[in-house]
């Protein structure tokens, strides 16, 4: 709750990473953010790249930030000029697509967005659309 930071969610919410970290122990997970959701922010890309080709996979979460009357990418009052993700985020999958790792996307989206655009090299998608 962007807002109200004090009040809190009431319920422990832990993120990907560290749920990832706390499921996975004996495993080395790296973490590179590669873009901010909307800005167009190109500088940590390469970072992104490169700890990608040193892993056995790569996990890339992508998506909407749900907001109202423009504070987000999608929700009431914020359109979209097309069904691209938000920002470079297409950019970021296609120099993670480029390493030849094996890719997991993992998508979080409000709204629909073309979802068949990075499907080359066979990796998976797990896709969490939220109804509302």
């Amino acid at each position: 709750m962007a807002r109200h930071p004090g009040l809190g969610l009431g319920i422990e919410v832990p993120t990907l990473l560290a749920a990832l970290r706390a499921e996975l122990p004996g495993v080395t997970v790296v973490h590179e953010p590669g873009c901010p959701i909307q800005e167009p922010d190109r500088s940590r890309l390469s970072a992104a790249a490169g700890a990608a080709r040193s892993a056995e996979l790569c996990i890339a979460v992508v998506g909407d930030r749900p907001g109202l009357f423009g504070r987000g990418t999608s929700g009431e009052g914020c359109d979209a000029e097309d069904l691209s993700l938000p920002g470079i985020q297409d950019e970021l999958l296609e120099a993670l697509l480029e390493t030849q790792t094996p890719l997991v996307r993992v998508q979080r989206l409000r709204a629909r967005r073309r979802r068949d655009q990075h499907r080359r090299g066979g990796g998976g998608v797990v896709r969490r659309a939220q109804r509302g």
